[in-house]
């Protein structure tokens, strides 16, 4: 896929996020299984994009708001290009060309929108603090309540993209021998602070193509998680209930132990 081709596909996966009513990440997994065709460094690529985008969601609605536009894929898409990427009026149309799996050509008010976005940045001293720190309405007062004098900073560390955490299966293999068949690969990677089985991967690469992943050598499992299950310190006959339960990582690592 060309860039033309991988903005098209971010676009129309952002449409498929904001209409089904199910977690982005379930349907991000969804939309991928029905194309197959996207190879895994297109596949990077789009996610990285669809991730920022919905991390800097109610900022590029202001700005949109503001500039009297829809609140829709597509102009979030221009907006973010101009406003974080700092791509020029020539360099989004020439993106935006109407070719075979390219977007759709711009209109003029969509050359209007852009040459009013020109020069801007994707926060504003005019925007409210709740927009600023990308926090919903209905989460921002317990949150306050919450945080007190620490809530900007709360939110703030909340939009920052998430590490890539691994967590070793001790039945299978060690984080000894899971680092150095990492750094074989290509892949800086470090032990986890805390955790005594955690991995944290400095860059994003294929999942597909890990192989220890593919076998069962490591789990895909924030440190934070893999402390729960640790601490938990579960024992045979004992019953756990986990309130945040989600694809059964915990699980396995609890039965690990």
């Amino acid at each position: 896929m060309n860039a033309a081709a991988r903005l098209q596909a971010t676009i129309e996966l952002m449409h498929e996020v904001d209409s089904v009513a199910r977690p982005a990440d379930a349907v991000v997994s969804a939309w991928f299984r029905t194309r197959r065709y996207i190879g895994d460094g297109d596949r990077g690529q789009i996610l990285e994009l669809l991730y920022a985008l919905l991390r800097h969601h109610a900022r590029l609605g202001w700005w949109l708001a503001r500039h009297g536009r829809e609140d829709v894929p597509r102009n979030r898409l221009l907006a973010w290009l101009t406003l974080k990427e700092g791509r020029t009026l020539d360099q989004v149309e020439r993106l935006f060309n109407g070719a075979k799996f390219a977007p759709a050509m711009l209109t003029d008010r969509e050359r209007a929108l852009l040459v009013k976005l020109q020069d801007g940045t994707i926060d504003h001293p005019g925007m409210p603090q709740d927009v600023r720190l990308e926090c919903p309405s209905w989460a921002a007062d317990p949150l306050r309540r919450r945080f007190k004098e620490a809530f900007g900073r709360e939110m703030a560390a909340l939009l920052t993209p998430a590490p890539l955490d691994l967590r070793v299966n001790p039945l299978k293999s060690t984080r000894e021998a899971m680092l150095s068949a990492l750094k074989d690969l290509g892949l800086r990677a470090e032990p986890s602070a805390l955790a005594p089985c955690g991995i944290r991967v400095q860059e994003r690469p294929s999942l597909a193509g890990l192989p220890m992943l593919k076998n069962g050598e490591v789990e895909i499992q924030d440190e934070g998680s893999q402390l729960v299950a640790m601490l938990v310190d579960a024992r045979p006959g004992e019953r756990v209930v986990d309130f945040c339960a989600g694809a059964g990582g915990k699980t396995l690592a609890i039965a690990t132990q």
